[in-house]
């Protein structure tokens, strides 16, 4: 199994996918490229069996604990994880707006490289039957605070490339399945996959300095891919990656949202008086 997992995480690394248009109605939905049947995937199971549960008690608390814990409050593996609907897991993994302004961009880049939504990237087909990253990065660019904080800033896409570049991934990684088959190296497979895609859907709207940066990127990760017999080097090929000229940081650079969702985004970040 572990295997097949590799196989995946090796085809999804900087793949030649196209990115479709398609948006995802709620991060619940994905083709079985086999049957073709649409399933439910209960948002990685963290909406309960038993219903969903009022959260409105308990809302406060969720939030409070950002403060004190600067991480999420729910995510697989802790208490609160399979207890609450959706919404409610949303709105509990979004820091505070007071805090999320004052949090610096590499700490934000660092928690969504662990968001508990990553999990869900790879359950995505296109009408090509191949995996669809663009439903992934929709979803965050409506749900994730955090995500949509970094394209707001000025150094937020910088500092989600960097961390990207800072991943402890080597040769070893990919040839010694007992090496990377615990929770914690299935988390990096992930966030590695995360990274790749990013520069493979986000490039359009690179700064300059962020391209160089990019592409720097490419070419030390590419040092690691290709000694790796594993790895073929043409899920690597970025000859066909898409840079653009004239883009300014510090605008909101969503791909997926509309002009009216900006809008509406924007308004959410207004800390009430």
């Amino acid at each position: 199994m572990k295997k097949i997992l590799r196989v995946i995480m090796l085809v999804s690394l900087l793949s030649l996918f196209g990115c479709a248009n398609a948006r995802d109605e709620e991060l619940t939905q994905h083709t079985d490229s086999s049957g073709g049947n649409s399933n439910v995937e209960a948002v990685s199971e963290v909406v309960s069996e038993g219903g969903p549960e009022d959260l409105s008690q308990n809302e406060d608390s969720l939030k409070s604990t950002w403060y004190e814990t600067r991480y999420y409050p729910i995510y697989p593996g802790n208490p609160e994880w399979g207890k609450h609907n959706m919404d409610e897991v949303f709105d509990a993994n979004n820091p505070p707006l007071d805090l999320l302004f004052s949090m610096p961009s590499d700490e934000l880049a660092a928690l969504l490289f662990e968001s508990p939504y990553l999990t869900q990237m790879l359950t995505y087909y296109g009408e090509d039957g191949h995996i669809d990253y663009s439903m992934m990065f929709s979803f965050l660019e409506l749900h994730s605070d955090i995500f949509y904080e970094l394209l707001r800033r000025e150094d937020g896409i910088t500092a989600i490339l960097k961390q990207y570049q800072n991943s402890r991934i080597d040769v070893q990684w990919f040839e010694n399945e007992s090496y990377n088959s615990s929770d914690e190296e299935w988390s990096r497979d992930l966030a590695e996959i995360f990274g790749s895609q990013f520069i493979r859907y986000y490039s359009e709207v690179f700064t300059e300095e962020e391209t160089d940066l990019a592409k720097q990127i490419i070419s030390e990760k590419n040092s690691v891919y290709l000694n790796s017999e594993n790895a073929d080097p043409e899920y690597f090929n970025v000859s066909d990656i898409d840079y653009y000229e004239g883009n300014t940081a510090g605008e909101v650079r969503a791909v997926y949202l509309n002009r009216d969702e900006i809008s509406d985004r924007e308004d959410s970040f207004i800390i009430p008086d």
